[in-house]
């Protein structure tokens, strides 16, 4: 976990494996922000995604921010760039 105050704010960067909760919420924030790329994905194959990178000790792995406790966040850090933006 790394940690980072701010003037009125605490950041949390965590596992995501340790947060598996928030992968439907992260699935939404998904299909919101890229409509045009997750167009022909279900809910469900884009909480699949996310949940493959619910590891602990190898790639991909993801990771959630939380800003005062509340989800701010998600990265993934991947071996391989997406074909898309290699």
């Amino acid at each position: 976990m790394t940690e980072r105050a701010g003037a009125d704010a605490i950041v949390r960067v965590e596992l995501l494996a340790d947060h598996t909760d928030d992968i439907p919420t992260l699935a939404r924030w998904y299909q919101a922000e890229w409509p045009t790329w997750f167009a022909d994905s279900t809910n469900t194959e884009i909480e699949a995604d996310i949940r493959n990178t619910a590891q602990r000790d190898c790639l991909p792995i993801g990771f959630v921010a939380r800003n005062n406790g509340v989800l701010a966040g998600f990265c993934t850090v991947r071996a391989e760039p997406f074909d898309a933006y290699p």
